[in-house]
């Protein structure tokens, strides 16, 4: 693994030299003349990963530095986002009436779907919105090339990996008391930044550590399919005049809810065996990897 955390090099160093390589890549995805969508999503994916090693180097960071870097990230990836999440939305359709025994006619949120893929497609390939989040990118790498987070090693990067692993079990819970779909989509975030975090612990011992971002991914993933369906519905719902009847309408929503139900029975059984344990022993044994 490249991009990885190892001793005996101080960690904080590390994350902030990580950090400045994802934001590079982020950067240097969008560099061609014309981004492809491999480009596009590519530098989405290393927003996605430069803001988890953010979040690793936390506590040597100011309020003010921390939430400023975070927020200008955020935003350099959010225009980036719209296109892609066109175009999940239309598989996710399309695979959910397939795979049904009874298929209610779609053509027409088929259709709605089409137009916002080809309007966010448009707007991401205009010139000045790649330009503006290369411009923010750029910023934030000069920035980090700045930092001075210290020669620290375990004593900010355990309390980092904790405070994660207690979001996203804080997060967990909130969810399962009162499944409202915001509150899943931030489970699923939290979930998100600790798999990236832990990919780049797997460095200390790749053996060992492998099994556990491997299911926290396979959690965020169920999660995400489950947010994707909750953004489908909303579409049925707001758009009732594009279903010849009503009966398709009902029978798409039917289907949404069976399928988000069972996403959602297996997101909080893996949920429950991924963050049963207490933060400070969950970070413990990473600790002793660290040490070893």
């Amino acid at each position: 693994m490249s991009r990885a955390l190892k001793e005996p090099r101080p960690g904080t160093r590390q994350a902030r030299q990580i950090l400045e390589r994802q934001v590079h890549a982020a950067d240097k995805s969008l560099s061609a003349a014309k981004p492809t969508d491999e480009d596009v999503h590519s530098s989405r994916k290393s927003v996605k990963k430069a803001r988890a090693t953010l979040r690793l180097l936390r506590p040597t960071l100011s309020k003010r530095m921390y939430r400023q870097t975070n927020r200008i990230l955020r935003d350099a990836a959010r225009p980036l986002g719209s296109a892609r999440d066109a175009r999940t939305l239309l598989h996710t359709l399309d695979s959910l009436v397939a795979d049904a025994t009874a298929a209610p006619r779609v053509d027409g949120l088929r259709e709605l779907l089409k137009n916002e893929r080809n309007a966010a497609v448009q707007t991401m390939r205009r010139p000045e919105g790649i330009a503006r989040s290369r411009r923010m990118l750029q910023a934030v790498r000069a920035d980090v090339t700045r930092w001075d987070t210290g020669d620290k090693g375990w004593s900010v990067l355990g309390k980092a990996l904790r405070r994660a692993y207690a979001g996203g079990r804080t997060a967990l819970r909130t969810a399962q008391a009162e499944r409202r779909d915001d509150l899943l989509h931030e489970w699923r975030k939290q979930t998100q930044y600790l798999w990236h975090q832990l990919r780049l612990f797997q460095g200390l011992r790749p053996r060992a550590i492998r099994p556990a971002p491997d299911r926290f991914h396979q959690l965020s993933d169920c999660l995400g399919d489950d947010h994707d369906l909750a953004v489908l519905r909303s579409r049925v719902v707001s758009n009732p005049g594009v279903f010849e009847d009503s009966e398709s309408a009902d029978c798409l929503r039917g289907l949404i809810e069976r399928h988000r139900a069972g996403l959602q029975e297996k997101a909080f059984a893996l949920g429950k065996s991924l963050y049963k344990k207490r933060p400070r022993k969950f970070a413990r044994g990473y600790r002793r990897y660290w040490k070893d």
